[in-house]
């Protein structure tokens, strides 16, 4: 079991033990190995750090969760804790292609999604500059109003344009889940025009309901 120790906490733990003090018959007692020193404590120490792992005792995560998801819909009753914007667009794939049995992913140009395997290979953005192309991947203009293809159109007419690309991959191929970020940043600061997002969505869940939410 690891362990998230503050410095001075540790110090006291370690001066406790050289001490020679014992911890009491009846408290309950932790075993963690840190710097290779095997070491036993009370429970009392640690009521405010988090544990590394989930699956131990600790309440922290669930009260978390729990105010999460009370600022959610109803609908939205499930929350997964990860380390990294890469590891949940990640799991986000996995949990997409689980409910659809589709692998292909429609992404946007010029987006990132991060570093994982399955992340880069649907981020145009790095996989563009060294030439990687997987066939399952499916990737629509970026809706750039002043440098896009569309930027001689009102906004309006761009978020109808730039979207219908999104209905036409969606129309020609078993689409897994739609990735999009509200912002792109990594590339430059584009944000999309008024509409876009929602005619977007609209369009993939006419065939699925698996849009993912991306900010890295």
């Amino acid at each position: 079991m690891r362990i998230l120790i503050h410095e001075t906490t540790w110090d006291m733990l370690v001066g406790k033990i050289r001490s020679g003090a014992k911890p009491y018959e009846n408290s309950w007692r932790y075993l963690t190995r840190i710097h290779d020193i095997y070491i036993q404590f009370e429970r009392k120490y640690f009521t405010r750090l988090f544990f590394l792992l989930t699956r131990t005792n600790n309440n922290n995560n669930s009260e978390l969760a729990t105010k999460l998801l009370s600022k959610f819909p109803s609908k939205l009753c499930k929350v997964f804790f990860v380390n990294s914007g890469s590891e949940a667009n990640d799991l986000a794939l996995r949990l997409a292609r689980t409910h659809t049995k589709h692998k292909d992913v429609i992404c946007v140009e010029r987006g990132y999604h991060g570093h994982t395997i399955s992340t880069l290979a649907i981020s145009p953005y790095k996989t563009k500059k060294i030439g990687i192309k997987n066939d399952w991947v499916h990737t629509v203009s970026c809706p750039d109003m002043f440098r896009g293809v569309h930027a001689n159109l009102s906004e309006k007419d761009q978020a109808v344009k730039y979207s219908n690309q999104v209905r036409d991959v969606c129309e020609e191929h078993e689409i897994g889940a739609f990735i999009v970020e509200s912002g792109m940043s990594v590339a430059g600061v584009v944000l999309p025009p008024k509409g876009y997002l929602e005619h977007c969505y609209k369009h993939v869940r006419r065939f699925i309901d698996h849009c993912v939410h991306s900010s890295i």
